[in-house]
């Protein structure tokens, strides 16, 4: 088992080791971000297909808005 280092580090020790494991485990953390991305796709184009009106930012309907 490694030994932990438990010691005060400084900001640039933290970033290093936070980006050394980012890199180590590239494909883990873009796995990890797709998956509520790929969730949304498939809800808008569920919403596309089935022919429900697109909703604007604040959930009104486009055609609705007055301008």
């Amino acid at each position: 088992m490694a030994t932990l280092d438990l010691r005060p580090s400084s900001l640039g020790e933290t970033l290093d080791r936070t980006f050394t494991l980012y890199r180590s485990h590239f494909a883990l953390f873009l796995g990890i971000t797709a998956i509520p991305q790929l969730l949304v796709l498939a809800l808008r184009l569920a919403q596309l297909f089935l022919g429900a009106p697109p909703r604007g930012i604040l959930g009104a309907s486009p055609r609705c808005r007055q301008g």
